[in-house]
């Protein structure tokens, strides 16, 4: 994946924002589908999804280095792929909730979501 999107992004004629708007409308997609079942997955394999990330946020802004991911998470606006996932995760359990089917009724009430208040830069942890 990283080599198909690097030939969208390594075209050096193309602003941060083009590339941005790349990243949001073609790539982002395809790794964010079905993602609320991630919320259960373990945290090597969400490392994973989070090294690809922060590589081509790399991508399109040519960073050095010494430049730290959270900088660039942060600078760009764009939520780590842990944040993506407890969020789609908590709205897909609230859809469940107020859902008519009475047969997703045992699937509700299975999470709770809890900020790490030790290091919020790991952000939220679903338990």
């Amino acid at each position: 994946m990283i080599s198909l999107v690097s030939r969208f992004l390594d075209i050096t004629h193309y602003t941060i924002e083009n590339k941005l708007l790349i990243y949001k409308t073609i790539i982002k997609p395809i790794w964010t589908y079905n993602i609320e079942i991630w919320g259960c997955a373990s945290k090597s394999s969400q490392a994973i999804l989070q090294k690809v990330q922060s590589k081509i946020l790399r991508m399109i802004t040519n960073a050095p280095w010494y430049v730290s991911n959270l900088t660039l998470h942060e600078d760009l606006k764009i939520p780590n792929v842990r944040e993506v996932i407890f969020e789609k995760y908590a709205k897909h359990h609230r859809k469940l909730e107020t859902h008519p089917n009475p047969l997703l009724q045992p699937f509700t009430g299975h999470w709770t979501a809890k900020t790490t208040e030790a290091d919020p830069a790991r952000g939220p942890a679903m338990r």
